[in-house]
């Protein structure tokens, strides 16, 4: 694994901010409404107890399962204290006991034992895993799975596909950020980059039976679901613009300029927009 310290924070955004927290927990309800469920892609968890969700943020997925299949155990691990700190408060809150979380750096050798988890789930993890780092994390999962136990990852090249010039001006301020900051597979900075490697990736790690499921979410105006994608879009713009201007990658005016059009179109009713997530999945 990496030799960077164990508390080494890699998020691309400031995982100790509020703000950050607020946009997770939204991210999770709408992935979860948009997507049909906690696991779209299967029909049930037979066979499934124990479950790991590495970079789980504010908790939303870990708790969501933790509920809706009580005779699981699920564990959530992440390197930040906000994060982790978010998510026991919504424990408690709700009494989910069949929880836990865990301050733990996922690019380190992960402190669990050789095949534990039934499951272990990764989202967007392209905003906090380097390219460099994402073989050796796959497989300390591949370590950690239960023959016959799943790794599934769910990844996206683009934000959207919209026909709004400024959205699309500030998907390539957002995918050339992370391409400079060594994340992404892309070749030029154009797109994440992720969904083409990803399956390999998971062959590489030692995974079998590797499955594709994609999904299309309409993100149009008057769609059921666009005014919190549009809330969600902005709060990740902002936080996007501000590590663009820090990094003096894009001229503050140019910035300026795009973000308000931007905000304009995404509440125009000619905006049209599609999400395209796909899910990975493979066997041990």
């Amino acid at each position: 694994m990496t030799e960077a310290n164990a508390s080494e924070n890699t998020y691309v955004f400031e995982a100790e901010d509020a703000s950050e927290v607020a946009r997770l927990s939204q991210r999770n309800e709408l992935f979860h409404k948009t997507m049909g469920g906690l696991f779209p892609e299967r029909t049930n968890l037979d066979g499934i107890t124990h479950i790991l969700d590495i970079g789980c943020g504010p908790g939303g997925w870990a708790l969501d399962v933790a509920k809706s299949y009580p005779h699981t155990q699920v564990i959530g691990i992440d390197v930040s204290n906000t994060m982790l700190t978010s998510a026991e408060s919504e424990a408690q809150r709700h009494t989910v006991n069949n929880v836990t979380f865990m301050h733990m750096n996922a690019l380190q050798p992960l402190n669990f034992p050789h095949q534990h988890f039934d499951l272990i789930n990764m989202r967007a993890a392209v905003e906090y895993v380097p390219r460099k780092s994402w073989n050796s994390l796959l497989q300390e999962c591949y370590r950690i799975t239960r023959p016959g136990g799943i790794l599934r990852l769910i990844e996206t090249d683009r934000i959207a596909l919209t026909n709004s010039y400024a959205f699309e001006r500030y998907h390539y301020f957002y995918t050339r950020m992370l391409y400079h900051r060594g994340y992404g597979f892309s070749p030029d900075g154009w797109t994440l980059g992720m969904t083409p490697v990803l399956q390999k990736l998971l062959q590489d790690a030692g995974y079998q039976h590797t499955h594709i499921k994609s999904y299309a979410l309409d993100f149009s105006y008057n769609a059921l679901f666009q005014v919190e994608y549009r809330r969600l879009t902005q709060m990740r713009f902002e936080n996007v613009r501000r590590h663009l201007h820090e990094k003096g990658l894009i001229p503050l005016d140019e910035l300026e300029k795009v973000y308000y059009a931007f905000i304009k179109d995404i509440a125009r009713e000619t905006f049209c927009g599609v999400a395209c997530p796909l899910i990975f999945w493979g066997e041990k």
